[in-house]
């Protein structure tokens, strides 16, 4: 029996712009993602790119629009071959000078150039995003899809991710980002869409999404409410602390935890702290936040 993931979607971008989508999981992110790449089958409506209707996958013999690069969390890319080879695959129709020309310019530009010669499968995880994400970029295309592209890399790693993607904004790239990275998303996003249950749950500025959440569910997101591992999100007035003569906060509200070891993160006053449970709370406990 086929589920409905999306529903009574619209959604337009502006070229030069970047977009990111956020929720929790199961929300219909990579759905979204696939349907605007064309591997995803709609069952009503369309998606336009430059007011050029991507088609139904089933309608061609290899779905994907070429004119969107995505960079998937299932990493595209051939194991068995050279990390040039997976790039070369990708060029079609152009002299081999030309080839070459490209190539030397997109591994440089993803910092592999020194992987050219190197075998997919011998390279580590974050290695091999950048290899995908640079059979993204090798062939111009008018619109980047970046499916949490930060997510199982180390620091460094990370921050060669990200410097990437700060030079496709910088070069005025159209980008649609997933990320659960939602201080990076206020950052770089010029709009915001909050997606709940296959619906658009808010769609603003990062400003606005941040300081006017319409939802308890958009105010859970960029931390408003209190996230106890293990247990999910909570409204402050599950948990309600109120700071007493002694600096300490007293517990208002009953709180019971059957994790013991949970971590609490708890915004007051415009300021947020870390704290580590132990023990369950109830009304009168206090706790000193760290």
């Amino acid at each position: 029996m086929e589920r409905e993931v999306l529903k009574d979607l619209s959604l337009s971008i502006s070229k030069g712009h970047v977009l990111s989508i956020i929720g929790e999981n199961g929300s219909g992110k990579t759905t979204l993602l696939n349907s605007i790449k064309g591997i995803q089958r709609l069952s009503e409506g369309e998606v336009l790119v430059n007011g050029r209707r991507i088609p139904d996958p089933i309608d061609i013999l290899i779905p994907g629009e070429k004119n969107v690069g995505y960079v998937s969390q299932n990493l595209n890319y051939d194991r068995f071959l050279t990390v040039k080879g997976n790039l070369l695959e990708e060029l079609k129709g152009l002299t081999n000078e030309a080839k070459n020309t490209r190539l030397m310019e997109v591994s440089a530009f993803c910092h592999i150039d020194h992987l050219l010669e190197k075998k997919v499968e011998h390279l580590s995880g974050g290695e091999r995003q950048r290899i995908t994400l640079a059979k993204a970029l090798i062939n111009e295309v008018d619109l980047f899809l970046l499916d949490e592209p930060y997510s199982h890399l180390d620091t460094v790693n990370k921050s060669l991710m990200k410097s990437i993607v700060y030079s496709l904004i910088e070069q005025k790239q159209t980008l649609i980002l997933v990320s659960h990275d939602f201080d990076e998303v206020l950052k770089v996003s010029d709009h915001v869409v909050v997606l709940k249950d296959g619906r658009i749950e808010q769609l603003g500025s990062p400003e606005e999404i941040y300081s006017q959440p319409k939802t308890d569910y958009v105010a859970s997101l960029f931390g408003h409410n209190i996230y106890i591992e293990n247990r999910g999100w909570l409204s402050l007035e599950s948990l309600t602390f109120k700071k007493d003569e002694n600096g300490e906060f007293k517990v208002l509200r009953q709180f019971e935890s059957d994790h013991s070891d949970c971590k609490a993160v708890l915004e007051y006053l415009g300021k947020r702290y870390i704290t580590y449970l132990n023990k369950t709370l109830k009304v009168g406990d206090k706790l000193s936040l760290k």
